[in-house]
């Protein structure tokens, strides 16, 4: 049952004959005296060798023990008024025995328990919480909204590799990679790049991002940037780095290192810096690391199948190299031609191999991928060597597929 918070206001204006033992005559003193926080109460006034006392005894809340409280009533003024503040339903405090059914604004509600067969019965049990603190929980255990819930962790420390401690579990906060950089650069200036990053918690807050360049332990030069990440979200930033007029020729590391919260992702490339003039071409090299071995494990398997396909068909191979000389001796002409178009991709391709490196840069950052950029990365540093292999496979697999025809042709026509 909710009972309703009650406030009675007593207003007493006592005409009191006061007897001082100072020599004063006897005057009549109007006293208002305001009462609060009462729900029922009894009052008496007492007078004590010439002093007025009001007796006021502390009303019934609940199970509350009957209290005394004491106001000294004396002749300050004509007119005094007092307010006696006494424990209430409505207080904000569950006390002087209240309880859930006695006041529920203090106490909140009482839960209800279903009943069975014929109805329901309430409970007057207070549910508490089960916990306030961590330490309240136990060993490897933590407090929330109440309830105690096992822990992986508490501080950094307690998480292994890149992890850090983000509400009690061992997590990977941030992913962050070098996508693209810009080059060549003006001595003196500013290079660009940008960076992929990745959150992979629930953090929706500010993170640091700290750029450099270094070379033995020593930093070259450096910046940093602040950015919003939000829950899960994945962004590409760019930014800037400052080359200094004074940097040398030589391979260098630059990093890319995300900081949160004492949390530090990082990542960096090993780039080749090669001044010339007032001018330094900035480029990538590619370490050997599991995608290179990937990659070259991929081109020797695809040649070595070819080569078993050549041994297999060698003498019809032989037959269609025979067939192509005289291909090539009877139309001179477009054979020459051909070799010359052939000769212009190579010179355009040598000429404009930055222009390809900058094309293929630009699809990584399209698929935003690990492996296709470190696959990129590779592609770029091998680029001639990349696209000799390319072309040998393709003359083999042609040569391959004509014996093929020619052997079918054979078959079928007998020629």
């Amino acid at each position: 049952m909710k009972l309703k918070k009650k406030f009675i206001f007593i207003l007493f204006i006592c005409l009191i004959s006061f007897v001082s033992s100072y020599g004063s005559s006897n005057e009549n003193y109007s006293v208002n005296v305001f009462v609060t926080g009462l729900q029922s109460s009894d009052s008496l006034i007492e007078n004590y060798n010439g002093t007025t006392f009001l007796n006021v005894y502390s009303g019934q809340t609940g199970n509350a023990n009957s209290t005394n409280y004491f106001s000294n009533i004396g002749p300050i003024g004509k007119f005094l008024g007092i307010i006696l503040n006494l424990p209430y339903c409505g207080d904000g405090t569950c006390n002087n025995g209240e309880t859930c059914s006695s006041c529920v604004g203090d106490c909140g509600a009482c839960p209800v328990s279903p009943g069975g067969g014929g109805g329901s019965t309430t409970s007057t049990e207070i549910i508490k919480p089960k916990c306030s603190l961590d330490s309240e929980c136990g060993l490897m255990k933590y407090c929330s909204n109440g309830e105690c819930y096992n822990a992986e962790c508490f501080e950094n420390k307690d998480c292994s590799g890149d992890k850090a401690c983000w509400e009690h579990r061992c997590v990977k906060l941030f992913d962050v990679k070098i996508i693209n950089f810009s080059s060549p650069v003006k001595l003196g200036e500013f290079f660009e790049f940008s960076y992929f990053l990745k959150g992979m918690a629930k953090i929706e807050n500010d993170v640091k991002m700290n750029f450099w360049i270094e070379q033995d332990g020593k930093k070259i030069s450096e910046g940093s940037d602040v950015i919003y990440v939000g829950n899960f979200e994945e962004k590409t930033e760019n930014a800037k780095l400052f080359i200094p007029k004074d940097i040398q020729s030589g391979n260098y590391k630059f990093y890319t290192e995300l900081d949160f919260n004492n949390y530090k992702a990082t990542s960096y490339r090993t780039i080749s810096i090669l001044v010339k003039g007032d001018e330094v071409e900035v480029r990538s090299v590619p370490l050997p690391n599991l995608t290179t071995v990937l990659l070259i494990g991929i081109m020797a398997f695809l040649g070595l199948i070819v080569l078993l396909i050549f041994l297999i068909e060698r003498r019809q191979i032989k037959k269609a190299l025979h067939a192509e000389g005289v291909v090539i001796k009877k139309h001179k002409i477009t054979t020459t031609i051909l070799f010359s178009l052939l000769g212009l991709c190579l010179i355009l391709f040598l000429f404009f191999r930055d222009s390809l490196s900058y094309l293929l840069e630009k699809i990584g950052y399209l698929f935003q991928s690990t492996l296709f950029f470190e696959s990129i990365t590779w592609i770029k540093a091998h680029l001639i060597l990349f696209f000799a292999f390319v072309i040998l496979i393709t003359y083999l697999i042609w040569l391959i597929i004509y014996s093929i025809r020619r052997k079918m042709r054979y078959k079928k026509y007998g020629y």
